[in-house]
């Protein structure tokens, strides 16, 4: 095929980081382009773009809880960055072995990090948060765009359908979740008073 008349797609991510390419993955991925998602899943040279979405959407949630909580804002944030980067990478791996075992998908583990990654661009709507008067409707609204992005994150790096995705994402919470449950109920006896 001629390249005049290629079929137009999603642009092909330069290996830089300049300010118009990460611009315009965050609107995509704030925008929950299905195309966008699944475009980062296929090009190994979007990794750095979408961690820097992870990371930023991690800086606008440490400024929004800066307020409430007796740290520092700097400190904050990079407490903040380093558990969501390590957050993210739990989750990722979460996903690829639930992806590899349930739905038989044999992907790169950077093929399911990025578009996770991506899925944290919503989070910059946190920084909204440090306006008390926001806060309530931040509260609710940005965890559950955050939701909706992870949803369409794992749809596009696993290429199935939404049922799949929603499943594999409740599979993801509980892996994630469940250890921590179990270690709290046998730990409840102990704190119970004697009598």
């Amino acid at each position: 095929m001629e390249p005049s008349r290629q079929a137009p797609g999603p642009p092909r991510l330069r290996t830089h980081v300049g300010p118009s390419e990460l611009v315009s993955l965050l609107l995509a991925g704030i925008g929950l382009r299905q195309e966008t998602y699944r475009h980062v899943a296929a090009e190994p040279d979007a990794t750095h773009h979408c961690l820097a979405a992870t990371l930023l959407g991690a800086i606008a949630y440490g400024l929004c809880v800066s307020g409430r909580i007796a740290l520092a804002p700097p400190l904050l944030v990079v407490v903040e960055a380093i558990r969501a980067m390590a957050t993210l990478v739990v989750e990722a791996g979460i996903a690829w072995m639930l992806g590899r075992w349930a739905l038989g998908r044999r992907l790169p583990f950077g093929a399911v990090l990025r578009p996770i990654a991506l899925a944290g661009a919503p989070g910059l709507f946190f920084a909204i948060g440090a306006i008390p008067e926001a806060e309530p409707a931040v509260a609710i609204g940005v965890p559950a765009w955050l939701l909706v992005a992870f949803v369409v994150a794992l749809r596009a790096a696993f290429d199935g359908s939404w049922f799949q995705a929603i499943a594999l994402a409740l599979g993801v919470w509980l892996v994630e979740h469940l250890p921590g449950a179990l270690l709290a109920l046998l730990d409840a006896p102990a704190r119970l008073p004697a009598g």
